[in-house]
């Protein structure tokens, strides 16, 4: 009988490893807490600069509103159309008198460093801020469609600026100016009829006879200030009140506003010196002002917007607010159109 060669197989099975070991799994923590870490550091840093960039486009953007209003209405004080102030007559029968003659010398007027507790009309002005004044014509103005004599009613084409009764109206031709208080407005297929009877005026007639061409405009007596809008408001705002109305709010955050006069000393219509209105007053000068230099100091409503808090050389001043707001100073010089030469 054969033998026969008997081979045994074993079946050899192949352990794999399931999972991960402890110093691996601590490597992968570590890794993710770094890019976690990066991540949320990117992510902090953007909002950062989107912070800052927005505080500082919204500074930049209302300098550039209040400075363009202001340089408007500054341009504009003693605007009386072809008549030029202080060469003509003027003769004012609105009543009661509240915004006063348009008195030639004070076209522009202002205070310096108000006390606390000043107050223009129901706002009380931030202390130690400057206050600007200014008189004149509008610019929106409309002109008679016939003649126009001394107590009879105003007929112009249209209503160019939207008057009602109550409004202080000045009519004005090459040789004379005259302000009253219009008593009815009326509008019709001929044009509108503006009247100026004795109910709201010391006399129902004017000083002389005005002839078709005429300009009709409003009055405008012009106040320019910082205030808070409210008791919650984080900063001050820059105010405008026109006449008697109630204060507008111009621009959030313009934190202070420092005024100079530019001063014809010599009498050649040339700027001599720069004087603050303070001292404008005490040496009787407004008559000789000629240009108004603005400066305010702006500041972003947002907190916490820089790392630290900001030095600030702010009229001659240097100062470091305790908060973390954006502040710029913006300036300009801006001519006395209606007393340049």
């Amino acid at each position: 009988m054969g033998k026969f060669l008997r081979i045994e197989t074993r079946k050899i099975s192949m352990r794999r490893q399931k999972g991960l070991s402890l110093v691996e799994l601590m490597v992968a923590m570590v890794i993710a807490l770094i890019l976690t870490a990066g991540v949320i550091s990117i992510f902090v840093g953007s909002q950062t600069a989107y912070r800052f960039n927005d505080a500082m486009s919204r500074v930049q953007e209302n300098g550039r509103y209040a400075i363009n209003v202001l340089s408007h209405d500054v341009r504009m004080a003693g605007y009386a159309g072809c008549a030029r102030p202080g060469a003509v007559p003027i003769s004012n029968i609105a009543n009661p008198p509240t915004l006063g003659d348009f008195d030639p010398a004070l076209l522009v007027e202002g205070m310096d460093d108000v006390s606390a507790g000043t107050t223009i009309g129901t706002r009380q002005v931030v202390a130690g801020t400057d206050v600007l004044i200014l008189r004149g014509g509008s610019d929106a103005v409309g002109q008679l469609n016939a003649q126009k004599v001394e107590n009879a009613n105003a007929q112009l084409v249209a209503n160019a600026g939207g008057w009602v009764a109550g409004d202080v109206l000045m009519v004005t031709d090459c040789t004379a100016v005259d302000i009253f208080r219009a008593t009815n407005v009326s509008s019709g297929a001929s044009g509108t009829t503006i009247a100026h009877a004795s109910s709201m005026n010391t006399q129902n007639f004017l000083s002389k006879v005005y002839f078709q061409g005429a300009e009709v405009m409003a009055y405008r007596e012009r106040s320019y200030f910082v205030a808070f809008r409210d008791a919650n408001a984080p900063v001050p705002s820059l105010y405008r009140r026109v006449g008697q109305a109630n204060s507008e709010e111009l621009v959030e955050g313009v934190e202070d506003l420092q005024i100079l006069y530019g001063v014809d000393t010599s009498g050649d219509q040339q700027v001599d010196t720069y004087m603050n209105a303070g001292q404008v007053a005490a040496a009787n000068r407004w008559p000789d002002v000629l240009s108004v230099r603005l400066s305010m100091l702006l500041v972003s409503p947002e907190n916490n917007v820089i790392d630290a808090p900001q030095q600030i050389t702010f009229n001659g001043v240097t100062f470091t607010p305790a908060d973390r707001r954006l502040r710029q100073i913006a300036t300009t010089t801006i001519g006395l159109r209606n007393r340049l030469p």
